[in-house]
């Protein structure tokens, strides 16, 4: 799958060496950071992304190749094909998240889970079905706000009221259950 501003081209080479191509709009600000996300399913052929919590592009007939190996990512970053355009272009990266699976926990500054809103994915150091342990860090939410939890399962289903935490962490390191 390679991802423009504009849109997705996914292709498996050993059926359509052409591909296939999904638009979209581009839903980030340019000069700030934007969250992307990107979902792939080859057993329920589902790809979705996102850009800052928005769909941008969501299809149900993704198939990988025929191949014994999984998906791998093969690039991450931007691979201008025009010479001369983006000379003076600016990016980077940072926090990159990779998991077999839709779980993960993510820390918003909305007390509500909806399209849209700004959040950033902590990586858990341990999860089980009664304890999620993780580093608490934000680089991009408001700490003058009030920051709440969400945990995603691996369905992508999610908690739709946030758990409030300290807009702040603890000097000492605080156990906090979730039931």
């Amino acid at each position: 799958m390679a991802w423009t501003q504009m849109h997705a081209v996914y292709w498996r080479k050993d059926i359509d060496p052409q591909g296939f191509v999904k638009w979209g709009k581009w839903q980030g600000e340019v000069g700030t950071w934007n969250k992307f996300d990107a979902w792939f399913n080859s057993n329920t052929n589902k790809m979705v992304i996102k850009v800052n919590g928005k769909t941008v592009i969501a299809v149900d007939d993704f198939k990988k190749s025929n191949v014994t190996k999984g998906l791998t990512v093969g690039q991450i970053g931007f691979a201008a094909n025009i010479s001369g355009r983006y000379d003076h272009m600016v990016f980077g990266f940072d926090d990159i998240y990779i998991s077999e699976s839709q779980a993960r926990v993510e820390l918003s500054n909305s007390s509500e889970w909806k399209e849209g809103i700004v959040s950033e994915i902590v990586s858990p150091r341990s999860w089980n079905d009664n304890e999620i342990s993780f580093e608490y860090k934000t680089d991009y939410l408001s700490d003058s706000q009030p920051i709440y939890l969400y945990v995603i399962n691996e369905n992508g289903q999610v908690n739709q009221k946030g758990f409030p935490l300290l807009s702040k962490a603890p000097e000492k390191i605080a156990v906090f259950k979730v039931e």
